[in-house]
């Protein structure tokens, strides 16, 4: 009898944990889609459009890595939890299409993974509703979280994202990828 009690209760704790991660891969698919579709909105008239009404960010671009193809989405707003939804824009940086340096950051584990996949030369685009502007990598460095110099935004117009590093990594860690990439002309892509 023990033993039965035993097995319902394993199998209920299975099937619970089998429910849950269920659910939670679906919201995460349905946010994906949320999320790529305000990117769509924001992409053809500028403005800020949330994925959903609670949302505390917004688009602000899309990156593409066409030798990768990755394709990201762009968020602001809503600090470190911006990243769970896609790459975070960082906010004392300039905003993507507006000219200047742009930074952004993502989790090594999900939007930010294709940085360790980055080498130098790589072509990335960042797609706004003012146009396309092309990067290509530069620099990439390994620095210690704490230092501030790898994010100096004020060499000029550029591109720099940010990652855990390494990349694939599951431990915390106290190290970050800098992705250097400076902007070209289009027609020289």
């Amino acid at each position: 009898m023990k033993v039965m009690i035993l097995a319902f209760l394993l199998a209920a704790a299975g099937a619970g944990l089998l429910g849950r991660d269920s659910y939670l891969r679906l919201k995460g698919f349905a946010a994906t889609r949320l999320v790529a579709a305000a990117t769509d909105s924001y992409l053809v008239d500028g403005a800020p459009h949330t994925p959903w009404s609670w949302a505390d960010f917004h688009p602000v671009g899309r990156l593409y890595v066409p030798k990768l193809g990755v394709k990201r989405d762009i968020l602001e707003g809503g600090e470190g939890q911006t990243m769970a939804f896609g790459l975070s824009h960082l906010p004392y940086t300039a905003k993507p299409g507006e000219g200047g340096h742009v930074a952004l950051a993502g989790h090594r584990d999900s939007w930010g993974g294709f940085m360790g996949d980055l080498r130098l030369r790589d072509l990335l685009i960042v797609d706004t509703p003012t146009g396309d502007q092309a990067y290509r990598v530069s620099d990439l460095q390994v620095v210690p979280y704490d230092d501030t110099s790898a994010l100096d935004v004020e060499q000029g117009p550029g591109l720099t994202l940010v990652t855990c590093h390494p990349v694939d990594g599951i431990l915390p860690t106290k190290m970050r990828l800098i992705v250097r990439a400076e902007e070209v002309e289009s027609r020289g892509i």
